[in-house]
């Protein structure tokens, strides 16, 4: 599973923005976007939900929780009841 260092910096990279500029675009520093690539500190909450906004993903594939990087509602619906469905004791 790869974690929100290497997914950010190759989502940052598809869009051809540097560091500075995504930095920019969160009200952030340079030097903090370097720092989560680099994987020596993490986004807070609203910058994650921030992050997911800009790149049109979901926190949770950011975070690495989810390989489709572009997920409709009703697939994950479908998905979420299908798990919870073979979780119950129907016997």
């Amino acid at each position: 599973m790869k974690g929100l260092n290497i997914i950010l910096r190759k989502l940052r990279r598809d869009n051809g923005w540097t560091q500075k500029q995504l930095a920019e675009m969160l009200n952030k520093s340079e030097s903090a976007v370097r720092m989560w690539e680099l994987n020596k500190s993490q986004p807070d909450n609203e910058t994650l939900i921030l992050l997911s906004n800009i790149f049109g993903v979901s926190v949770d594939y950011l975070l690495g929780h989810d390989h489709l990087r572009n997920r409709s509602t009703e697939a994950y619906d479908y998905e979420r009841n299908v798990k919870e469905f073979e979780g119950m004791d129907v016997m």
